[in-house]
This record gives structure tokens, C-alpha cells and sequence, in this order.
């Protein structure tokens, strides 16, 4: 098989992936918070069964044993904390979606935990970087979207400020296992192999289908300009993501960017 028919064959395996997630939450009318979880199975077994790589390959390329020394100890129960008191509080209210995504947030923390501890000088050089270009691109793009969004009640800047580190306390190991770790982890990690030709092909078209991906979570609209915004700007922010994963090797560098991303976005939506 050739190294063009080979990409072309991974290409159609990813984008079914994708497509099937897709086509399950427009069928089903899944909200957002439901519409992530049912990717936690699907991310699996798109990793087992046609990637056929151990589930720890996912937050870690390179899958060394999982080790759970003190170190680890300390970082998983920092980074659960906050999805705990989210999951726990959540399940009190009855709002069943948002517990498994706390849920899930409090699992990510051990695998968030897990790739820590392969951080190397170079692979916090590729997290700063990583957060300077992908995270400014998001900032700004969340940023100019705030503008363009009426104004309600003004909010204090220290309730922003707690928003923020709430936020990207939830989002970061709940990357793990949602969103985050489908879209490099599993689906870019597919896509480009070390070595290969075509990375900004590669790149571009897992980022493409991560754009696509939100549609059926979107508010209705103008279809065309849904499919273009979604794709402009899921690839302004993806293809960083993309090249700091592959150069890191650790799903740590472009999720804690994605997660700094969102929590901005939440601060200046409050």
C-alpha cells in the first residue's frame, strides 16, 4: 500500500469517526454536555479497534507504564478537586449530564496526573509555546465574539477572575477524556505519523473535522456561514494544537491551551 493510499484510508477512518458522533447527536438531540460524553465510548473504541494502540497512547504518544508514585499522587488530587465538588454538586441537583462530565473531569485528573509526570524541559518549552500562539488565537477570537454579543448585567472582575480559574480547573483534566483527547489524541495521532509527508494536510483536516464536529450542537443559523465559521476558526486554533501535540508528544501541552481557551471565553461571557 502506498503512503497516499495509506493517508486516504486513515482520512476515511477518521472522518467516519467523526461523522458518526455526529449523525448520534443530531438523532438523538443530544444537548452539549451529553453530546461530549457519548464520544468517551466512541473514543475508546476508535483507539482499540482501528488504531489498535493502548488507551494510554492517547495522553501520552509514547504509552510508558502508568506509575502512580507521590508525585502523581499530589498532581491527581490537586487537579480533582474542582471537578469533585462539580460532579458532587451537580448529581444533589439532579442534572445527570453535568455529574458525568464531572465525573469524567475527576477520571482526566489521574490521566492529566499521568502526563505531568512525563514533562521533560522540552515539553514545557512546547506548552508555553502552545499557549502563546494557539491560546492567543483562541483569546482573541473569544474576545472579538464577546464584543460582538449584547451586554447584560456587568460582573466584577474578581468574580471573572474566579470564573476563569474555575473554569480552566474543570476543562483541564476533563480534557482527558472529552473532547481534547479525540481530536489529537486519537484523531490527529491517526491522521499523521512521524515521518510522513503532508503534516499541514494531516493538521488541517483533523482540525476541519473538529470545526465540523459542533454543528449539531450549534444554534440554528445560516447554514453556510455555521459550516464556514466553524471550520475558519476550529482550524486557526487547531493546526497549533495539532503540531504542539505532535512535537510534544504529551496531550498536556494542547490541552491545557483548549482548556485556557474556554476558560477565557467563560469569564467574558459572565
Amino acid at each position: 500500500m502506498t503512503a497516499s493510499a495509506s493517508f486516504s484510508r486513515r482520512a476515511a477512518e477518521g472522518a467516519a469517526f467523526v461523522g458518526f458522533w455526529m449523525m448520534l447527536g443530531a438523532s438523538l438531540r443530544l444537548d452539549a454536555n451529553q453530546y461530549l460524553l457519548i464520544g468517551v465510548p466512541l473514543t475508546t473504541l476508535f483507539q482499540l479497534f482501528v488504531r489498535r494502540r493502548p488507551l494510554r497512547a492517547l495522553w501520552v504518544r509514547d504509552a510508558p507504564s502508568f506509575a502512580l508514585d507521590r508525585s502523581t499522587w499530589r498532581w491527581i488530587i490537586f487537579l480533582a478537586i474542582v471537578p469533585a465538588r462539580l460532579a458532587a454538586g451537580a448529581f444533589i441537583a439532579g442534572n445527570h449530564a453535568v455529574a458525568l462530565w464531572g465525573a469524567c473531569a475527576l477520571c482526566g485528573a489521574a490521566a492529566a496526573a499521568y502526563a505531568i509526570r512525563e514533562f521533560h524541559r522540552e515539553t514545557v518549552r512546547a506548552l508555553l509555546l502552545c499557549a502563546a500562539i494557539a491560546g492567543t488565537i483562541g483569546i482573541a477570537i473569544m474576545a472579538g465574539a464577546s464584543f460582538l454579543r449584547p451586554s447584560g448585567m456587568p460582573t466584577s472582575l474578581m468574580n471573572r477572575l474566579q470564573i476563569f480559574i474555575t473554569s480552566l480547573l474543570e476543562y483541564f483534566p476533563g480534557l482527558f477524556l472529552l473532547e481534547e483527547v479525540a481530536f489529537r489524541g486519537a484523531l490527529d495521532a491517526h491522521l499523521h505519523h512521524t515521518g510522513e509527508s503532508r503534516p499541514w494536510a494531516s493538521a488541517f483536516l483533523a482540525s476541519a473535522l473538529w470545526g465540523l464536529w459542533h454543528l449539531p450542537i450549534v444554534p440554528g443559523g445560516h447554514l453556510a456561514f455555521t459550516l464556514v465559521s466553524l471550520v475558519a476558526v476550529h482550524c486557526a486554533i487547531g493546526v497549533p494544537l495539532s503540531f504542539f501535540w505532535r512535537r510534544s508528544g504529551n496531550l498536556a501541552v494542547p490541552a491545557f491551551s483548549h482548556a485556557l481557551i474556554d476558560a477565557v471565553r467563560n469569564a467574558l461571557a459572565s
